[in-house]
């Protein structure tokens, strides 16, 4: 079989066969749709459906709403995060065309450039069709993860290559990665200074240029970020925390053991091959040194973002983008023959496959992938609203407190944004406008202020559920204390089944000040006492073993035990970054029936009473012994 491929290859032309193959693989992986509908929640589905579609369109509508990033809006996503999701409200259709043929100039260049300069035909052919067929020709929240390899490969590029090309290249995808997601845009300036530093010192690379490129990138970013009304320190520091509270906290245990197993063991297995190819190397160790450490950042980012959230979404992208990863740098493919690297490629590329087809065998559909009509049919009927199919749809307002909100401004509790743009509601959303994303004692506060400023929403529609086993309460903390002392309960309601609560904002609104009265050393074996007027923050801090476990895994479990005066006592999850946020209350609420109770009296007999906060850690050794608490006493001033 061997033979055989090798003999039909040296008949043709290899560069025939190199772009032809480099046109269909840009062919197959071009959009096959033009944009994402977003649709009705369907009956009977979980509440936290609705957690996705409604971020998505938040960002979709914050964009044409003209919103400023960074202040007004705090997200893991950016502005030109409708490039990723394809819900395109108040984007011109000719934005979407450019960049996917942006997109497909890079699919094309780079295969026919690594498919006609190889020294080993069989590997590279194998390792790029791997590639297409695992890729997603519309990959949503993937796009990311295939941005940042392009900027892999031109970064690679430029090591042996003097042409300005690779560098506007990188520049350009800088500024994409940065504005579209900044989790993963974080590192990409990192990579492109490492590519600089090495054609700086251990190459004849005309250094004017390069001090050229290096001082370019700001300025261009810079100048990107306010064309695109992003508040560009505001926005980097919000990304940060959003990059570490969500470590802190959103980690979770899906049963994919396996999978990560054998994500860790590919990982290993392509740093295997730098390695030896770092070992054998004579003449251009540095070189080959510069590589690794660009890949292995890189492929650390795929595996940390695919295995700290260990959900279906997330372990499946590990291994549907590993391949593209492995394919951009040439040296895991392209070199002479080497039985060792050979077996091991074969292995990582077999092993991805198999376990993308377990766990998502839907993505390559080749009569899909082949018929474009639906792609120019849409560009046809693209407009501002073409997105947006929602009506007619199953969670009706009553009429009487749709008319009584009219056209007055509205927030919903914790993230169902999609059910306000069902019934036409004015949304005016918090910074960070889902509170499950409010991770750090910064977001928190952000939506704090807002909710104590004049541009605190007239209506909040309301419902007591979270994810991952967190108190509600807890998610937000402050702005549940604003929602209490500035807002007054009008009505209920029920949607899909669940209870919902609106509130209305009080004329004369009262300042909530949380006036400290003292700071203390905390035994974290110790507890709390619950009460309605005190309100802790928790300082918990890692040992050195947590800090390690922290950025190579996961955030160290910690878990939150309130104590009922009854004797009973619940456990929920929690972070050190949410207990940095603050905790209070006395009164413990199980659903949204409890919180309308608790805003109609929060010293009502009907809910139980809590005696006492007390913290636990799976694994004590990850912790400092000692936590530092402030404690505040809760006031209201007009």
């Amino acid at each position: 079989m061997k033979a055989f491929f090798s003999k039909l290859i040296e008949k043709y032309d290899h560069r025939v066969l190199a772009a032809l193959t480099a046109i269909a693989g840009a062919f197959l992986l071009f959009p096959h749709y033009f944009e994402t509908s977003v649709y009705p929640i369907p009956r009977g589905m979980p509440y936290w459906h609705s957690l996705d579609p409604s971020w998505k369109l938040a960002l979709s509508k914050a964009w044409e709403a003209g919103r400023h990033w960074g202040s007004e809006i705090v997200f893991t996503y950016g502005p030109l995060s409708f490039l990723s999701t394809r819900i395109g409200c108040g984007v011109q259709t000719w934005v979407f065309i450019v960049f996917d043929l942006f997109i497909a100039f890079n699919c094309l260049f780079i295969f026919y450039s690594l498919f006609s300069h190889t020294q080993n035909r069989i590997m590279t052919y194998f390792a790029g069709l791997t590639a297409i067929i695992l890729l997603p020709s519309v990959a949503d929240s993937g796009m990311s993860h295939i941005l940042l390899a392009f900027l892999l490969f031109w970064i690679r590029r430029s090591f042996d290559n003097e042409k300005i090309l690779p560098y506007v290249m990188q520049i350009l995808l800088i500024c994409l990665l940065f504005t579209i997601k900044f989790n993963t845009g974080l590192f990409c300036g990192f990579f492109f200074l490492l590519g600089l530093v090495y054609k700086y010192f251990f190459t004849n690379a005309n250094r004017k240029m390069l001090w050229t490129y290096l001082l370019l990138l700001p300025v261009v970013l810079v100048s990107f970020c306010r064309m695109l009304q992003i508040d560009f320190w505001g926005y980097i520091k919000t990304g940060f925390e959003i990059v570490s509270g969500y470590n802190d906290i959103m980690y979770m245990f899906g049963p994919f053991k396996t999978e990560k197993n054998f994500g860790l063991l590919l990982m290993l297995l392509s740093l295997g091959i730098l390695i030896s190819i770092i070992r054998e190397e004579k003449t251009q160790k540095k070189k080959y040194l510069f590589i690794f450490l660009l890949f292995f950042p890189a492929c650390f980012i795929l595996f940390k973002q695919a295995f700290t959230r260990m959900d279906y979404q997330h372990v499946t992208e590990f291994f549907r983008y590993l391949p593209i990863f492995l394919f951009v740098i040439p040296e895991f493919h392209s070199r002479e023959r080497t039985q060792n690297r050979n077996l091991a490629m074969t292995v990582s590329l077999f092993t991805c496959f198999f376990f993308d087809r377990r766990l998502d065998d839907t993505v390559f559909n080749l009569d899909r992938r082949l018929d474009k009509s639906e792609y120019f049919t849409n560009i046809a009927g693209h407009s501002d609203t073409s997105a947006i199919k929602l009506f007619p749809h199953n969670s009706e307002i009553p009429d009487s407190l749709r008319k009584a909100i009219g056209h007055k401004s509205a927030d919903i509790f914790p993230w169902n944004i999609q059910f306000l743009y069902e019934n036409r509601i004015n949304f005016v959303p918090r910074p960070i406008f889902q509170s499950y994303s409010a991770y750090t004692r910064v977001l928190e506060n952000m939506n704090f202020a807002h909710y104590l400023s004049q541009r605190a929403p007239e209506y909040v529609f309301y419902q007591y559920v979270a994810v991952d086993n967190r108190y509600p309460l807890f998610d937000e903390p402050k702005v549940h204390l604003s929602l209490k002392y500035n807002y007054r309960l009008v009505d209920t309601f029920h949607v899909q089944g669940l209870l919902m609560a609106l509130l209305e904002r009080k004329k004369g609104t009262q300042n909530v000040d949380l006036v400290p009265v003292r700071k203390y050393e905390f035994q974290m074996r110790d507890s709390l006492p619950a009460s309605d007027d005190i309100f802790y923050e928790i300082d918990v801090r890692y040992s050195i073993i947590g800090k390690m476990h922290s950025v190579i895994k996961n955030a160290p479990e910690l878990r939150i035990r309130l104590q009922h005066e009854n004797g009973q006592q619940n456990d929920y999850k929690i972070g050190a970054k949410l207990l940095q946020s603050g905790i209070f209350g006395a009164r413990f609420m199980n659903s949204t029936y409890d919180f309308v109770r608790w805003m109609q009296d929060s010293t009502s007999a009907q809910l139980s009473k809590i005696r006492c906060f007390r913290l636990g850690a799976k694994h004590p050794s990850q912790f400092s012994s000692k936590a530092i608490v402030t404690e505040f006493i809760i006031k209201k001033q007009k």
